[in-house]
């Protein structure tokens, strides 16, 4: 039935090439793909690229250290600091069929947009689209599964730690901050020794570690008496994270006091006179926390989002000469194949909100207790706002920059027309 209908779906064209007004020129064999040399260029190392992360990804030793480089999540770009991941995350896919399609999706818009698309404006959409979708995704994730309480407090992702001078930071002797990582979860071996006190650290213990140095300390070394022992295994970034980790470390044991004049991490005599919650009250304040911790370590790898962008683009132009009477399948093809994607973005990302704001994550005073959200959910929720924030830069740049830069190209014509390797077919004889 499949064969049936594609059989007549290439008659229907065929019986129509003679009403076409454009032809593709593809290069033959032997020539080059793209006219300019710079161009063809940044599209092959792009390609190039994505190829090499997905072939990283395949060395299971690799894969602690591209999870904590090459994910954009919460704790990787905004907690940790590794603001690169944002961008590298770009470049990874989670299946071969992921990687194709998303290559398919990058070569057919970039040879067709070679001729009013300049290769540092390649560059500049694929940065744009970067930036934009790993901020939309970012901000999403903030949005929806970020607790409340901080939020009412007032502790924002953009305001300074509190108390990052209570503790002084761990330090290699080469004066490194040394991570604390699980051991073969997040160290390519099962096994490390303290280089303090020189015992062995085992799987699945933590280690604070120096990757530079390779210098490791075992917890009671990191310790080492010190009061404020709890800022001692993470070195926060804002008031927003330094607040969530101390909320949840409490509320596991049962105190409330980081709400309070005297906070644990100040007054730790505090736990001596302080009484403890009801198990069951603890357990519902420490729900929406414990949910961020999840939902924060959850990482998008290969958004689409540089695809997106050129898709779109290319979609506008071609559009644009359908509607000015330009005739080809592709015209067609190419702007409702995008425009489906933004419709089925749309209603992912409007399910995942519907799905959040039904289970209450994030709100520890709601009537009902927060419940997880299911992994599909989310990972449909990450990709389809990386996409839409892809494809609102591609429309943006073609609306403001390569319409423009069209209409310049072809000496001033007042409407963008088809540029190489759209020609338009000027005679078309028949042939008997």
């Amino acid at each position: 039935m499949g064969s049936r209908l594609t059989s007549r779906l290439v008659a229907a064209l065929g019986a129509q090439r003679h009403r076409w007004t454009l032809a593709i020129d593809v290069p033959p064999r032997g020539e080059p793909l793209f006219g300019c040399r710079a161009y063809g260029r940044c599209v092959g190392a792009l390609l190039g690229a994505q190829l090499l992360a997905f072939g990283l990804w395949q060395v299971d030793p690799l894969k602690a250290f591209l999870r904590a480089h090459t994910q954009c999540s919460w704790r990787n770009v905004m907690a940790d600091g590794r603001w690169w991941a944002g961008l590298t995350a770009h470049l990874c896919h989670r299946d071969i069929e992921h990687l194709a399609t998303n290559l398919a999706t990058l070569v057919v818009p970039s040879f067709l947009l070679q001729r009013i698309l300049p290769w540092w404006g390649a560059l500049a959409i694929c940065g744009f689209a970067t930036v934009a979708s790993s901020m939309a995704s970012l901000g999403f994730i903030y949005w929806a599964f970020a607790p409340a309480e901080p939020r009412r407090l007032g502790f924002s992702p953009l305001d300074p730690p509190r108390f990052a001078d209570l503790a002084p930071a761990l330090r290699c002797p080469s004066s490194h901050d040394l991570v604390p990582k699980g051991v073969g979860r997040d160290t390519a071996t099962d096994m490390h020794t303290c280089d303090k006190c020189g015992r062995e650290i085992h799987s699945p213990a933590r280690t604070h570690r120096c990757d530079v140095c390779d210098y490791d300390l075992c917890p009671d070394c990191a310790l080492d008496g010190d009061k404020q022992a709890a800022l001692r295994f993470k070195r926060f970034l804002s008031a927003f994270d330094e607040f969530c980790f101390l909320r949840e470390a409490e509320l596991c044991i049962g105190f409330d006091t980081m709400t309070s004049d005297k906070p644990f991490v100040t007054h730790p005599e505090v736990f001596q006179t302080a009484s403890r919650l009801h198990p069951l009250d603890a357990a519902a304040l420490c729900s929406p926390y414990m949910e961020w911790w999840r939902q924060s370590s959850r990482g998008s790898m290969g958004s689409s989002a540089l695809a997106a962008s050129l898709a779109t683009a290319c979609a506008c132009w071609l559009g644009e000469l359908a509607c000015r009477g330009w005739r080809h399948p592709l015209l067609l093809i190419m702007p409702g194949a995008a425009a489906l994607q933004i419709a089925v973005d749309l209603k992912c990302t409007g399910d995942a909100l519907m799905a959040v704001c039904d289970a209450g994550v994030g709100d520890a005073s709601s009537s009902r207790q927060a419940m997880p959200i299911s992994d599909a959910v989310a990972n449909a929720e990450e990709d389809s706002v990386g996409h839409l924030a892809g494809a609102a830069v591609g429309a943006v740049f073609y609306a403001v920059f390569l319409r423009r830069r069209a209409r310049g190209l072809q000496l001033g014509r007042p409407e963008p027309g088809p540029m190489y390797p759209l020609m338009p077919v000027v005679v078309r004889s028949s042939v008997p």
